[in-house]
Order: C-alpha cells, then structure tokens, then sequence
C-alpha cells in the first residue's frame, strides 16, 4: 500500500473571509494543508443567507452559527478536501438551514459526512479518491439537542433530517446506604412513585445503581454504536483508508 498523509484539524468556525490574509505564518500552515493527500475539518457553521426557511431553533449549540455560503469557497482555498457536518450546531437553523448548508456543499461537490435527510444519509460515509488511495469519511456527534437527532426512514413514514448521533447511557454508582438516603428523601417530599428497574433506582429522573466506587459511568448506546460500526464496515470495502470523527462536549466529572 502506497504512504498517505492526512491533515485533520478540529472545529471550522469561521465567518469571516481567510483568502486575503498573506502572513508568513499563516502561508506556512496553509502549504502544510494543501500538502498533503487528504486535509480534513469540521464544517461547524450553518451555510445560508437567512432565506425564508432558516429560523433559529428554539435551543442552538450554545449560541447561533452561520456564515455566507461563499465562507464554503474559501476552506476550500485553503485546501480542506473533507468535512465533518456532525457537530451541537448542525442543526442551529433547523432543518432550513441543514438543508441549506447541504446544498452548497453538494453544489461544489464537496465530500461531507454526518448529517442528511434521514438517518440512513446521516450515517453514511463520504468519500475522497487521491492519488494514494480513496478515503472514506463517518461523523457523528455526542452532544446535540434532542430533536436534532436524525431518524430512520420507513416504509409509511418519512425519515427524519439531523444528524448521525452517537448518544450514550449514564448512571451514577453509589453505596448502598447513599441510595437508601435517597429513598429516605423521596418518601419525605411525597415525590411521583416511578417504576424501578430491578438493579438501579431512579431518583429525580437520575439513575443510581448499587456499588462500592462512587461515580458517574457512562458507555456507548447500543443500537447506535452498532449501526456507526456497520456503516465503517461498508465504507473499509470501499476505501483505502477510513476516518471517523466524533464531535463531542462531554467530559469527565471531577
């Protein structure tokens, strides 16, 4: 297999024009960009001029990313060949600004991944032929609002626009005795009985299980973790090379 080189970067926030600047600096990192076979980043805004469909969602990434479609033009001057959709603000616009930013994307044949009309195209990979091989790219993101979340398509029913998610379970390990404190608080403020499953308590809409080291846990979603994987499967028959990004905010709790 020939050598292949990759460049990927982290988060494209960018609104403002970068092909008039010309610093030595900045000069050298674009040749190091365009210099190699594939140059990879995350498209985190919303392409679109505010047309009669992009409206603020009721609740953004943490605040309400866009820029004019020509920003597009200039990552591409840059030298970035592949782009990750998959991010908190894919879906800042609802699904007139997603579907906005996936227009000019497709108008400059432009190789992106992580988001489309149903979940199906959310998962799927996109790809990049080089002279060193074909690369296949997969996004998917952690962190979103819960309606940006892309769904399956059926045979009666539409799929729904969003994103590739990757969520995940999480509960909190505690002792025996700080669960029955728990138990204690629930009967003293009279709160809702829930049903209980059999090895975890829930308290608060919190989940508590039984155990001897104290702390949050966490692990992968099942059905999602399954599908992302198929979805690599399929691309490694098609490519070369497979890169899969996760845009995620969480981290541990200290």
């Amino acid at each position: 297999m020939k050598e292949f080189s990759l460049v990927a970067t982290g988060d494209s926030l960018i609104t403002l024009k970068q092909s008039v600047h010309s610093e030595p600096q900045y000069m050298r990192l674009l040749t190091l960009i365009r210099g190699v076979d594939c140059a990879f980043t995350n498209l985190e805004m919303n392409l679109h001029d505010y047309g009669p469909t992009c409206y603020p969602a009721a609740e953004c990434g943490g605040t309400y990313t866009r820029a004019e479609p020509s920003i597009l033009e200039d990552l591409l001057w840059m030298g970035f060949d592949i782009f990750s959709t998959a991010n908190n603000h894919s879906l800042d616009y609802m699904y007139g600004g997603l579907f906005s930013t996936i227009e000019h994307l497709k108008k400059l044949d432009v190789p992106y991944a992580g988001t489309g009309k149903n979940l199906a195209e959310a998962r799927a990979p996109c790809y990049h032929s080089t002279s060193n091989g074909r690369v296949a790219l997969i996004s998917a993101c952690s962190t979103f609002a819960n309606f940006g979340r892309a769904g399956h398509q059926r045979r009666d029913m539409k799929g729904r626009p969003g994103l590739n998610p990757l969520r995940y379970l999480s509960w909190f390990e505690a002792k025996p005795e700080t669960i029955e404190k728990l138990k204690q608080v629930e009967k003293e403020l009279n709160l809702p009985d829930v049903v209980q499953e059999e090895d975890a308590y829930y308290f608060n809409r919190t989940k508590f299980r039984a155990g001897d080291n104290p702390g949050m846990r966490t692990k992968a979603h099942p059905g999602d973790m399954k599908e992302n994987l198929d979805s690599i499967k399929d691309a490694a028959k098609q490519a070369d090379w497979v890169l899969f990004t996760l845009h995620a905010h969480e981290g541990l709790l200290r």
